[in-house]
């Protein structure tokens, strides 16, 4: 490829979707999307919330920002075959006990990681063995959650959460906004997951990289499917 890794440059033909580096059938299982504030990172964690289509798993989105409804958009726009099988798990403050349907739960608060497991396994309970097994579990954002919590709690739902999925054949993938989120905070939640994605923002584009693993290079990739800016 002709990105320079130490530079940090990008040059047209290293436009890539973050599926697509990571490679069709990939060798991941937990993927942690982490830069500052609105440099994409949700686009990019949504296009492998929809890769559930090519694994036959059932998708699930945990959003601590966005409305259900904004969440359906943003899948569908990249790549979700169909919305009305998008879990998704509302934790928007207030939310709770508020349009509860059959693929849809409000928690209220981003901190309540009692309701999110509750409503993790209830999903699941309702779909097949195979649909567990390929599931895609997207977390979206992980820093709104240490608004309302410590990072210890925090920690520990994700840990149990990428157990449970990951033993069932699924996949689970983070966003974090890394401003005002210390560097033992981060630490500790890196930690957690196989796969680590830098983000950042050059010339009106999102930029991408995968860090830590020597089966994809580590140098940057132009997001070419453009997206939200979160």
């Amino acid at each position: 490829m002709s990105a320079n890794s130490e530079s940090g440059t990008v040059t047209p033909q290293d436009e890539a979707t973050l599926p697509e580096v990571l490679s069709p059938d990939p060798d991941w299982s937990s993927v942690l999307i982490s830069g500052p504030a609105m440099t994409g990172k949700q686009s990019l964690g949504v296009e492998l919330l929809a890769t559930a289509n090519s694994a036959g798993g059932q998708p699930i989105a945990i959003t601590t920002a966005d409305t259900a409804e904004q969440v359906r958009t943003a899948y569908r726009t990249a790549g979700g075959e169909a919305t009305d099988n998008l879990a998704v798990i509302d934790c928007l403050p207030g939310s709770e006990g508020s349009g509860d349907d059959a693929w849809t739960r409000a928690i209220g608060s981003p901190g309540d990681f009692t309701g999110i497991a509750m409503a993790v396994s209830d999903v699941f309970e309702s779909v097949s063995d195979n649909r567990q097994a390929g599931a895609r579990v997207l977390v979206d954002n992980l820093a709104t959650s240490l608004v309302y919590t410590d990072i210890e709690p925090l920690y520990r739902f994700l840990h149990a959460l990428v157990g449970r999925v990951t033993a069932n054949g699924g996949a689970v993938i983070a966003t974090l906004d890394t401003d005002g989120t210390g560097d033992a905070e981060r630490q500790a939640l890196v930690g957690l997951f196989d796969t680590v994605v830098e983000v950042r923002r050059a010339d009106d584009a999102t930029e991408f990289r995968v860090v830590g693993r020597e089966d994809v290079p580590d140098h940057w990739y132009r997001h070419s499917s453009g997206g939200d800016d979160e």
